[in-house]
């Protein structure tokens, strides 16, 4: 029973590691993609029924474009939270993780962290991002289309 508990303990580390270098790299910038496109349309003068057409017709190259907007947007926003935390005072940005940290180990956090807790910070995330798209890109087009 010994052998099999380190095999069982290996598999799930191995698992729960993939899943969630899955979701964080390319499920979740694929959802961003998706929702900056949405939030987009009216910049483009394009529809829903155009966008989910297109898809249907090319669902490798929309989702592939979707990942590359929703990377470019999630290292956009990284990049001005870094030169934010530069200008800031720390205890500004306390409740945002910080990447220059030298005790951050990512792979330690995921194997150590419980898979619900990550879960949970993945769906915080979500709506962080959607929230923030949301207000940086769907709010201002259609003040611009307003006036």
């Amino acid at each position: 029973t010994d052998w099999t508990t380190v095999v069982l303990i290996t598999l799930y580390s191995l698992l729960k590691v993939s899943g969630l270098l899955l979701t964080e790299l390319v499920v979740f910038p694929i959802c961003c993609g998706f929702w900056l496109d949405l939030c987009s349309l009216s910049l483009f003068t394009s529809t829903f029924q155009h966008r989910s057409s297109f898809f249907f017709h090319h669902p490798s190259v929309t989702i592939f474009l979707y990942c590359i907007a929703g990377i470019s947007y999630l290292f956009t926003f990284a990049m001005f939270v870094k030169v934010l935390r530069e200008i800031v005072r720390p205890e500004v940005l306390f409740f945002l993780r910080n990447s220059d940290d030298e005790d951050f180990n990512p792979m330690k956090d995921m194997l150590e962290v419980s898979f619900f807790r990550h879960a949970r910070r993945i769906i915080l995330s979500c709506l962080a991002y959607a929230i923030i798209i949301g207000l940086t890109i769907y709010v201002p087009i259609r003040l611009l289309q307003y006036f």
